[in-house]
């Protein structure tokens, strides 16, 4: 059987083993202690920070399609909040989402969505991949410096500043790569609201 090597557990490299993982082996290699990618959540206390996306948006036919499923598990919910947009210290907008078009959040958290996404998936995590290399198939090397052989696939789904990481300078668009720029986006939004467990959500991105 194809063996296939996913590096990154975002919504993207879950997706692409789904779609994959009934016509090869898939093995996922993440650097983080747990899948999600942009959409992690981060613990302290009490509280927990959604600090990539905040919330999604169903717009197709087809995505809305695949989420309902979850909704009906309790895996994604709709976020239903009175919303304020300030400039400065003026109110320039306000809108309750319940009358809005539906805005969706993981159950109790985003990450929630990619834990369930990985389940019965073979996840390697806390393992940074740091060199690919082929001969007759694909040799992947991390940071500790375990091997991985005999992949004929290797898909990324890491950002291009990652990637350049671990692609070797040889690759046919490397330098190409090299020169994508990832722009931070510096964004604050405190969200107070009486939610799922009567618990204080707090969102960063």
């Amino acid at each position: 059987m194809t063996k296939i090597a996913i590096i990154g557990t975002g919504l993207c490299g879950l997706s692409v083993a789904h779609f994959l993982k009934d016509h090869a082996k898939i093995t996922l290699f993440e650097k983080a202690l747990g899948v999600s990618g942009p959409m992690s959540t981060r613990r302290a206390g009490i509280y927990f920070f959604d600090h990539g996306a905040q919330y999604f948006t169903a717009r197709k036919k087809v995505f809305h399609d695949f989420i309902q499923p979850l909704i009906s598990e309790g895996i994604i919910q709709r976020w239903n909040v009175r919303y304020v947009k300030f400039d400065g210290d003026q109110i320039i907008e306000r809108k309750k989402w319940i009358d809005d078009e539906p805005r969706y959040v993981g159950v109790p958290s985003m990450n929630k969505i990619a834990k369930h996404m990985a389940e019965g998936l073979n996840v390697h995590i806390n393992t940074r991949v740091i060199a690919i290399k082929r001969d007759d198939t694909w040799q992947l090397t991390d940071k500790s410096g375990q091997l991985y052989n005999n992949f004929d696939w290797v898909i990324s789904t890491v950002p291009a500043t990652q990637a350049t990481e671990f692609l070797p300078k040889t690759f046919k668009y490397y330098d190409h790569i090299k020169d994508i720029k990832c722009l931070p986006v510096f964004r604050l939004c405190w969200v107070l609201l009486k939610n799922f467990h009567s618990n204080l959500r707090l969102h960063m991105s």
